[in-house]
């Protein structure tokens, strides 16, 4: 069967007008503001006030400044800021890199997105010259920057959550326990 009854097969044409429909819903689903990490809102300090307050009232307005930027509130900004393996690993199945720029990774974006136009190099020369190699080289391309795109995107999102969390001092249970003690080195090398 050529490119030419393939693409005036009506079956074939519905069935790709289906695949960019939703395409296009899951992209809009995916990329829209609810799906992704909510941004961390900063509480405003507590206002003086210049009428003088009972004790009890003075006591509360205490515990209120104790809390702002307390551990808490520090839980509360990464719950509300930290990324997730889910949405990288959707972006990164609508469209090879989006993954990675939702972890700040853009070098591995960019070679994601350079992948992809390889493939689509490949393929369509393929398709174009009946030469089933370079479908077969497109598809491998492909492959490959869907397959990068996704694992290097994981390990950007645990990146990003553990440089969040050492930033805003929260401890997670988890790696308290297990993180290693610091210690001072020394580093020992040749130069030539």
């Amino acid at each position: 069967m050529s490119i030419q009854e393939i693409m005036q097969n009506s079956a074939y044409i519905t069935a790709l007008r289906h695949l960019l429909a939703w395409t296009l819903i899951l992209g809009g689903l995916l990329l829209s503001p609810g799906y992704g990490p909510k941004l961390a809102h900063a509480q405003q300090a507590p206002s003086e006030t210049t009428v003088v307050e009972e004790a009890s009232d003075a006591d509360a307005s205490a515990r209120g400044e104790a809390q702002f930027l307390g551990l808490e509130h520090r839980r509360e900004i990464y719950e509300a800021s930290r990324l997730t393996v889910s949405g990288a690993v959707g972006r990164n199945l609508l469209l090879p890199g989006l993954g990675n720029i939702y972890t700040e990774q853009y070098f591995y974006a960019g070679l994601a997105f350079s992948f992809l136009v390889f493939a689509a190099s490949f393929v369509s020369y393929g398709l174009v010259t009946d030469q089933s190699e370079f479908l077969w080289i497109g598809a491998g391309t492909a492959g490959i920057a869907y397959v990068g795109s996704i694992s290097t995107s994981i390990l950007g999102v645990e990146k990003y959550n553990r440089e969040r969390r050492e930033g805003l001092k929260v401890e997670l249970g988890r790696a308290g326990a297990l993180a290693p003690a610091w210690s001072p080195s020394v580093n020992v090398g040749w130069r030539f």
